[in-house]
């Protein structure tokens, strides 16, 4: 990488590095990208937290650049062991919209 990171972390072929604390993250696939040029990271990324304490709730909400990359962090991420934890990565759900005002009583 080639600004020396404040935070970052490696699981497998991927690397998170920010920047800055509080910053935005930045993801690369390292079996791809070793010299760590082309950021795949999300386009947008969202942490849940509680919103008294401000503490991580354990997951978040990704949204990817394209469906491949989506598709391939789902197939190489998800199961994985994490820091003693399984991570879970799916792909969004979509939910049955129904239109109720239409119904008979």
């Amino acid at each position: 990488h080639e600004r020396q990171p404040k935070q970052a972390i490696r699981f497998g072929d991927w690397k998170a590095v920010r920047n800055q604390i509080g910053g935005p993250l930045e993801l690369y696939d390292l079996k791809t990208d070793a010299a760590e040029r082309h950021n795949v990271a999300v386009q947008n990324a969202e942490l849940v937290a509680n919103r008294d304490t401000h503490k991580s709730k354990g997951f978040g909400f990704v949204t990817m650049t394209t469906i491949d990359e989506a598709k391939r962090a789902v197939d190489e991420l998800h199961d994985k062991d994490f820091m003693g934890r399984k991570l879970v990565v799916s792909g969004a759900k979509t939910s049955d919209v129904r239109n109720y005002s239409d119904q008979d009583n």
